[in-house]
């Protein structure tokens, strides 16, 4: 498993900005190297590689609220805590290499359902992940493309001392795969949206895109120093939120000809019967200029609207009331309704992206439009690496046998590299050696000399291969139906115009 790079988004610019950082794996291994020599130790560095994350990784966005000034750099002050952090708000139809701050109005909403504002820091809409090959030095150091050359380095007395990584001496190969986008929309794996693209660009220029229009599961390698970044593009459909009703009628009595109608039924659309009665509060009673009255057994009557609770006394405040309308329309029209079980077309993947189209052009008008009542949707992007990183020659330490300088040992479970060889001591002048032991340099009694090599982060023959994902907040757009609607019933109102110009 390759690196993965940490994110880095910059707010503000020139000396007041200030780089905001985010994990994108909550996996990592930690190791400890010694420095200098046997003769003369350094202290010890750290290394972090971070891997496959155990939980998909969620877009989101914080803003530093802590800070303290770094020791080494007084003019310098470094985060220490965050926000809590929210969603990136992504909208259907929106283009996602847009910023945060494209004055989209209305767009977010705090923890009590309350409109606010959208951030203005510039930060991008999506966050593109990057993998980062890894190589190793013969001290068993990883290092990978965006690592500072500053890395390892310890205290001395106040000051930060650098440890440089050695040439590297292995090289670790990946492989990234796409594997699916959840919810499925398209039949096809990997099942994207229909206006959503997957790229893994390399750092050589290399690109391989997923799309509607090449729409296989993407594969891509890498071999350290090469990098393989992730990017999501294009804009979310109404596939994601493809649940609307269209409700239609025609006449019974032809308008213009006062002659029955004769009209083809769209096949798969459901015949309806247009409902005669409406509820309300009795709050709403309430606020008619018309009064109640109530009878001895409890009913309320309303002009032609009755309520009747045999717990009225105790229960007002519950109670509904029963409206019925003055005539029944279905005498008038013929009503038809059009959703996702009830269609014409066959769609993708089950789901016809815009009902609309299905509203047959004669029809006399919109009895009534709903939208997908979804508000929001996660969308989740499934992946997996694997890795294949050259392993470690190593020989089991044993008396008598003879160790080259830069040959590596194994020791009572741990790993060492040969700095002075020499054949192992096996007594009695000088002593027998006895094995390199602990987590520093170790020199035995035949002047065999060894430095300690972490076997948690030096020793991998592939680092933590496996699927992971990341996840993107997505909200309906419901200015897409409502412009939609309000094209259809204007087409409809011109239309019947017509027919009495």
């Amino acid at each position: 498993m390759p690196y993965f790079k940490q994110y880095k988004e910059e707010i503000g610019s020139g000396p007041f900005s200030i780089d905001v950082i985010y994990n994108i794996s909550n996996y990592n291994e930690t190791g400890t190297f010694p420095t200098g020599t046997a003769a003369q130790p350094g202290g010890n560095v750290t290394a972090t590689l971070y891997g496959t994350p155990s939980v998909s990784f969620r877009q989101q966005w914080k803003l530093p609220t802590e800070f303290e000034s770094d020791p080494y750099n007084i003019t310098k002050f470094n985060v220490t805590g965050y926000s809590d952090p929210v969603d990136r708000i992504l909208y259907v139809g929106e283009d996602l290499s847009l910023p945060l701050n494209n004055n989209y109005g209305g767009c977010c909403f705090d923890e009590n359902g309350n409109p606010v504002d959208e951030p203005q820091l510039d930060q991008k809409r999506v966050m593109d992940i990057t993998l980062e090959a890894i190589g190793f030095d013969a001290y068993g150091k990883p290092t990978w493309a965006s690592q500072n050359a500053n890395y390892y380095f310890y205290d001395s007395f106040g000051s930060k001392v650098t440890e440089p990584v050695g040439p590297v001496v292995r090289s670790e190969t990946f492989t990234v795969t796409l594997d699916e986008f959840l919810p499925n929309v398209l039949e096809t794996s990997p099942h994207i949206d229909d206006d959503i693209t997957v790229e893994f660009l390399r750092s050589d220029g290399l690109s391989v895109i997923c799309s509607r229009d090449n729409l296989v599961n993407i594969s891509m390698s890498a071999t350290y120093p090469e990098t393989i970044k992730i990017k999501i593009r294009g804009n979310y459909t109404k596939y994601l939120f493809p649940y609307d009703t269209w409700e239609y009628y025609f006449e019974k009595i032809d308008p213009t000809t006062r002659e029955p109608q004769v009209y083809t039924p769209v096949p798969g659309h459901l015949k309806i019967e247009v409902d005669t009665e409406y509820v309300r509060t009795w709050d709403e009673v309430q606020e008619d200029e018309n009064e109640a009255i109530e009878d001895p057994d409890g009913t309320v009557t309303q002009l032609s609207a009755t309520i009747t609770n045999t717990d009225y006394l105790d229960n007002l405040q519950n109670s509904t009331l029963s409206s019925e309308l003055p005539y029944d329309p279905n005498d008038f029209i013929d009503a038809w309704r059009i959703d996702q079980d009830n269609k014409n077309g066959t769609g993708t993947n089950g789901i016809v992206l815009d009902l609309s189209t299905e509203i047959p052009p004669e029809a006399d008008g919109i009895l009534q439009y709903k939208q997908d009542p979804t508000n929001d949707k996660d969308v989740t992007y499934t992946f997996t690496t694997t890795s294949v990183i050259p392993a470690l020659t190593i020989t089991p330490w044993a008396l008598g046998i003879s160790l080259t300088a830069g040959s590596y040992v194994s020791n009572g479970g741990e790993i060492y590299l040969v700095e002075a060889g020499g054949i192992v001591g096996i007594g009695p002048t000088p002593p027998a050696d006895v094995g390199p032991s602990g987590t520093g340099f170790f020199v035995d009694n035949s002047g065999i000399t060894y430095r300690y090599v972490p076997n948690n982060i030096a020793n991998y023959s592939g680092f933590g291969a496996g699927t992971w994902q990341t996840t993107q907040f997505v909200m309906n757009n419901y200015l897409i139906g409502a412009e939609k609607y309000q094209e259809i019933v204007e087409q409809f109102q011109t239309q019947r115009r017509t027919k009495f110009e």
